[in-house]
């Protein structure tokens, strides 16, 4: 087994080709991973998105290919991209299950880092998180208004020479336009 399987990756790099490995990553800090119990989804990517993907980025299912797309629709079940199997880096297409990449719906409690958000925003405990439409990134949400994927509890830290933001995982849809707030 290769000695990476073994390194944290928020602990220093030892090598270029380790940096280049952990430069897109989501840490998986808390909660039941790694084991069958883990709570994921594995799905094959579409072709259109593959320049997108990067571990932390968020994902939804698309109802009529049943694949994961980069982004989030508005109600839609939301996923981040996780490595599968160790962090193994990025392969052209596909680093899970054969072509499939791995999904941890956020619906499931896990505390977790991403070097995936919007690095313009700050981000105090208790923030709301959203995803980009198109591209997956995370960034600051509004409770009612979009679709919440997590909460911060950390705000932007760096670790081993990398920024990441650290949040529990939790789904919210939007409410309908209907509908009211008592």
């Amino acid at each position: 087994m290769p000695s990476y399987f073994d390194l944290n990756p928020l602990d220093n790099a030892r090598n270029d080709a380790e940096v280049e490995m952990y430069a897109h990553l989501l840490n998986q800090v808390q909660g039941v991973f790694g084991s069958d119990y883990q709570i994921d989804m594995s799905l094959e990517l579409d072709p259109a998105d593959v320049s997108k993907y990067n571990h932390g980025v968020a994902l939804y299912i698309d109802p009529t290919t049943n694949l994961f797309k980069v982004g989030m629709v508005a109600g839609y079940l939301p996923f981040l991209a996780a490595p599968a199997g160790g962090y193994e880096g990025l392969a052209p297409f596909g680093n899970a299950y054969a072509r499939e990449k791995l999904g941890l719906p956020v619906c499931v409690g896990y505390r977790v880092q991403t070097t995936e958000f919007l690095s313009t925003d700050t981000y105090p405990a208790n923030v709301p998180l959203t995803a980009n439409a198109s591209t997956g990134i995370l960034q600051k949400g509004a409770y009612y208004n979009e679709t919440i994927l997590g909460i911060v509890v950390k705000d932007v830290a760096s670790e081993a020479g990398r920024s990441v933001l650290e949040f529990i995982t939790y789904f919210l849809p939007p409410l309908d336009a209907g509908s009211v707030i008592a």
